[in-house]
């Protein structure tokens, strides 16, 4: 985007990399740049250009004579391959994804491609053409079709590494003690981006809601101490344990950590040698002494973490992170910190030196490094997914909502074993 243009001022500050502050006291997020917020690449140059976009050529699929092909294949990049899926699975279209690389036709398909076969849709007819073509058109998908199950690569797409995406029933959990904005994003995220069922439970329900009629139960931000009592806990584990998928998003997740069943835990901070204390508490009694009651808030921004953009480190070989590569930006607004799981899967984590913009406090900082930022824990036949920051906040942050497709539909389609 050029800032060679009336709104240049604009352009720049939604695209600034480094947010300036003037104070470090916000009210609000501190980090905003377009890039982190779509998790693209960008780059700023001194000069101004004037491209030609005459000469941009969309991508097209391969050409190919297959009028009935054996399979289409869609790869599983953005939001439109979500809207894709969300599409298909309306359109009662059986399908599988790869969970590994594989090559065919000379060409290389990641982790999460989706394989749209003839066979499993022989009722459809030639509907299934028809059915997978107009999904394509509407979210501008290429197609590419194969004349065989066999890859040159990789595992075949008769494989069981290559497993069935079962359509699953989704839950939302709503109601009094829940965030109604975190409620309203996820409702707002199925009913109008994806288009795809979903049912909202009131919390004040759940004690006599049939679990056993959803596959994926979504906890939203919100307050659940009379919510999740330990009878209601009870019955949400046996569900997971048959094989419910539970997903919870920010301070959901963290109402789980230390309860009983769940691996989720705070991260313990190091205790300082007593005489090491004693020397700081020393140092510090001047200081004390002489500060003002003014300086409370700035005195305690350093622990906090105020909308900042920090890079999460990402487990590309697992379904939640599929789509991604290792690199995933996400707005973090708090220094809650929490353990690596020890027995399941730290699919997205927080290493040292992480912050990219917006402010946060040293100590807070220190704090949040080498921490769990997203993990699946296998419970029975089923899996709890922490998200512990929302991946859908506010409905802005775009980057996150393949993210979250991942652990409504790929995660959980074939649980693998814990390490």
């Amino acid at each position: 985007m050029s800032t060679f243009q009336s709104k240049g001022v604009l352009a720049r500050v939604l695209f600034e990399p480094e947010a300036a502050l003037s104070d470090s006291l916000s009210y609000d997020i501190t980090a905003w740049a377009l890039p982190y917020v779509y998790g693209l690449d960008a780059y700023a140059l001194p000069e101004r250009l004037d491209p030609d976009a005459s000469t941009y050529q969309p991508e097209t699929p391969p050409a190919t004579n297959l009028d009935r092909p054996f399979a289409y294949l869609v790869e599983w990049k953005s939001f439109a391959d979500l809207q894709f899926l969300a599409a298909v699975l309306r359109a009662d279209i059986k399908l599988r994804f790869a969970e590994e690389s594989f090559e065919i036709d000379g060409r290389r398909f990641d982790a999460g491609t989706l394989i749209l076969t003839r066979t499993g849709n022989e009722a459809l007819a030639d509907r299934f053409d028809e059915r997978v073509r107009e999904a394509a058109a509407r979210f501008n998908q290429p197609l590419h079709p194969v004349a065989t199950a066999f890859v040159t690569r990789g595992a075949d797409f008769g494989s069981s590494d290559v497993p069935f995406l079962k359509k699953p029933r989704v839950a939302v959990l709503a109601g009094q003690g829940l965030s109604s904005y975190a409620v309203g994003v996820v409702w707002h995220f199925f009913d109008q981006q994806i288009e795809y069922p979903v049912t909202l439970i009131n919390a004040s329900d759940l004690g006599s809601t049939h679990l056993f009629h959803y596959d994926v139960l979504i906890l939203p931000s919100g307050s659940y101490r009379t919510v999740l009592t330990d009878e209601r806990l009870d019955d949400v584990k046996a569900w997971i344990r048959a094989g419910g998928r539970l997903i919870t998003l920010g301070s959901a997740a963290a109402f789980l950590a230390g309860k009983d069943g769940f691996a989720l835990k705070r991260k313990e901070e190091k205790k300082p040698d007593e005489k090491e204390k004693e020397e700081k508490e020393e140092k510090d009694k001047p200081e004390r002494a002489l500060r003002t009651y003014a300086e409370r808030n700035r005195k305690a921004v350093s622990e906090n973490v105020t909308g900042a953009v920090f890079r999460a480190h990402l487990d590309p070989t697992h379904p939640l992170a599929f789509g991604y590569g290792e690199t995933y930006f996400t707005l973090k607004r708090g220094d809650a910190a929490f353990a690596f799981l020890e027995k399941d899967w730290n699919v997205g984590v927080i290493r040292e030196d992480a912050r990219l913009s917006g402010f946060a406090g040293a100590k807070a900082l220190e704090k949040v490094k080498n921490t769990l930022l997203f993990g699946v824990q296998s419970m029975g036949r089923g899996e709890v997914i922490y998200l512990l920051d929302d991946p859908l906040f506010r409905g802005f942050w775009y980057n996150g909502r393949l993210l979250f497709g991942n652990a409504v539909f790929l995660v959980g389609q074939r649980s693998p074993s814990a390490f």
